[in-house]
């Protein structure tokens, strides 16, 4: 008879007898149902997200240092879990995103406005 499990040691350990397959929520699950690191995901999304709203409604200027600031930092903390949990397509993403903005920043510093693209 063909062996259906992967002899492989992560594999067989779901070959253990009254052992749950499927859970429903993470240990590490705080009171809400979300965990940390998706907590933290969302406060780096709203940073980006704050700043392009701000811009397309009008309130915030791109080479402003507001604009400028939170989404450096927004891209920084989504960078940083992209890296932390190995999605690297997402840490490239966000990683080139953080470095054009802190690029931009230094532009601003050193008293030359960002190129904007029209």
């Amino acid at each position: 008879m063909l062996d259906l499990v992967p002899s492989f040691p992560a594999a067989q350990q779901w070959d253990v007898p009254g052992r749950d397959v499927r859970r429903t929520r993470s240990a590490k699950t705080t009171q809400w149902g979300l965990e940390m690191d998706q907590i933290i995901q969302i406060i780096g999304a709203l940073l980006i997200l704050s700043g392009f709203a701000g811009s397309q409604f009008g309130y915030l200027d791109q080479r402003s240092w507001t604009y400028l600031i939170v989404n450096a930092l927004g891209s920084a903390i989504l960078a940083f879990l992209g890296w932390h949990e190995r999605q690297w397509g997402f840490f490239l993403l966000e990683f080139v995103w953080a470095l054009v903005s802190l690029w931009s920043m230094y532009g601003k510093w050193r008293d030359r406005e960002p190129r904007i693209a029209h």
